[in-house]
């Protein structure tokens, strides 16, 4: 994963919130986090571990281990770190980029002829 895939999946995050204002806070503050290295998100089967300065919590169906979760704040943002690391990692990869190959036959100072490959302009 890049740092590019998060900064897209960072945008992503903040329009799909953009009407929350809750929400809005806590994509921030994840943002932030993660842009940073403050924090690190493992994504499991049923859920995720996040790490953060002040612990490492489990969010499992939905809900965070963290005090704020589990005082039924649904808008922690670790929950939002995780998602924004999901939608990461679920990001199209960029297609390779493929050389431009081509084929010619050249003659060398003797006069014989001889096929040369090239890779991107470099002979091979």
């Amino acid at each position: 994963m890049t740092n590019q895939a998060i900064h897209t999946a960072i945008e992503t995050a903040r329009r799909k919130v953009a009407n929350n204002a809750a929400w809005t806070r806590s994509v921030e503050k994840a943002a932030a986090a993660l842009v940073a290295g403050e924090i690190i998100c493992t994504v499991l089967v049923d859920g995720g571990l996040v790490s953060s300065p002040r612990g490492t919590y489990r969010i499992k169906n939905g809900v965070c281990s963290c005090p704020a979760g589990q005082n039924g704040l649904a808008h922690c943002y670790h929950k939002s770190a995780l998602r924004i690391v999901e939608i990461a990692e679920t990001a199209p990869a960029p297609s390779p980029r493929v050389p431009r190959i081509t084929r010619s036959v050249e003659r060398n100072y003797n006069g014989p002829r001889l096929t040369v490959y090239r890779v991107d302009g470099w002979a091979i």
